[in-house]
């Protein structure tokens, strides 16, 4: 099974859904470079705005780690016991 997972969920703008959003060096502020909505709570209200899409991302990769893991046991137990003639898999 893989060692590492990783995911990345652009953040959109909950008005117009662009993705063209401008963050603050310090991350407190942003605005949507398309239809100029302002986010004074910065990247936690993008997050926050965006948490549906995120919880939709994250089932969708557990699901993933499952079905890896699944197939890996499978796997395993192939190997362990796959030349005996009482089991099956």
């Amino acid at each position: 099974m893989k060692s590492k997972y990783e995911m990345s969920v652009p953040l959109i703008c909950k008005s117009c859904h662009s993705k063209d959003i401008y963050l603050s060096e310090n991350k407190r502020f942003a605005k949507c470079n398309q239809c100029q909505n302002e986010y004074p709570g910065g990247y936690d209200e993008l997050v926050k705005a965006n948490q549906p899409r995120i919880d939709a991302e994250m089932k969708k990769m557990q699901a993933k780690v499952v079905k890896d893991a699944e197939k890996e046991m499978n796997d395993m137990l192939k190997k362990a016991f796959g030349s005996g003639k009482n089991f099956r898999f």
